[in-house]
């Protein structure tokens, strides 16, 4: 079912979970490390900081490009110009040149479309994420994001923060209907927690903020990890021994302390066995 194009906060705790509210006690990160520079990883490991990606760096470019729902009527028409007003206005636009641009969208439809859409793009291309997923043992994930089993799944605790300020990630068929003017919390940040169906495999919860608009410390991209928010290092089947031993001395120069785990294909089922490493 897709989502309605206006949502209760309830509907959208619902869509939208944080992980204690379904029943997550833990989270995931796959990524590479073969041929991954060194300051990429001990940016995470070393300085304890959690790099948020834009929208453009993502690998599905249909991602935060929301859709807007046309006024239905003149009286949604009227509120969503009123809106604009106020925001040409509250972003420096001179009162003659905003009341000029209202009356532009008023003779050509087209035009409102257009800036809206534009504006979305704008919008949403500002915001910054990190995904994680639910489970260590997704063996698609790691093929894909753990670079075909050589790469690591960084375990989170997600009763800490900001790992326990993600939400669940809603696959659909369709591209949501945003209304304008937006809603003014969390709900506004739809067109980053919904994706097509095809990537439901990655039951994928996402920690989101904007720079600048976030109450807790950020540098624009990442923020600063507690010591305690990393509680698990599995490594991949197929990773080098050299590389894990660079992972390594990086996890020692910086904050965490997880508990370390090596993979190993099961001998009866489809399925990684994590074994305990048995020297750090």
């Amino acid at each position: 079912m897709n989502l309605p194009e206006s949502i209760t906060w309830k509907q959208f705790e619902a869509y939208h979970p944080y992980p204690e509210q379904a029943g997550k006690d833990r989270l995931f990160h796959l990524r590479p490390i073969a041929g991954v520079k060194d300051c990429r990883l001990e940016h995470l490991f070393v300085h304890g900081l959690l790099f948020h990606s834009a929208p453009e760096g993502l690998n599905d470019p249909f991602e935060c490009k929301p859709h807007y729902k046309e006024p239905a009527n003149q009286a949604e028409r009227d509120i969503l110009l009123s809106h604009l007003h106020r925001v040409l206005l509250k972003h420096g636009m001179h009162a003659d040149e905003a009341m000029a641009r209202i009356v532009g969208c008023i003779k050509n439809p087209t035009l409102l479309s257009q800036l809206l859409h534009q504006s979305g793009l704008e919008s949403f291309a500002e915001m910054r994420m990190y995904s994680f997923t639910a489970s260590n043992n997704n063996l698609p994930m790691w093929t894909h994001y753990g670079a075909l089993h050589t790469g690591i799944c960084i375990e989170f605790d997600a009763t800490v923060w900001p790992i326990s300020g993600a939400r669940k990630v809603k696959y659909q068929k369709e591209y949501p209907q945003i209304t304008y003017p937006p809603e003014e919390d969390e709900r506004n940040m739809r067109p980053g927690l919904i994706k097509s169906e095809a990537w439901g495999y990655e039951e994928e919860f996402r920690h989101i903020f904007f720079p600048g608009a976030e109450v807790i410390p950020s540098n624009g991209d990442s923020i600063p990890l507690h010591p305690e928010a990393m509680t698990g290092l599995y490594f991949g089947v197929n990773a080098d021994s050299d590389e894990k031993d660079r992972i390594l001395k990086m996890v020692e120069k910086g904050p965490f302390n997880p508990k370390l785990y090596e993979g190993a294909l099961s001998s009866t089922k489809f399925k990684i066995e994590f074994n305990p490493m048995s020297t750090r």
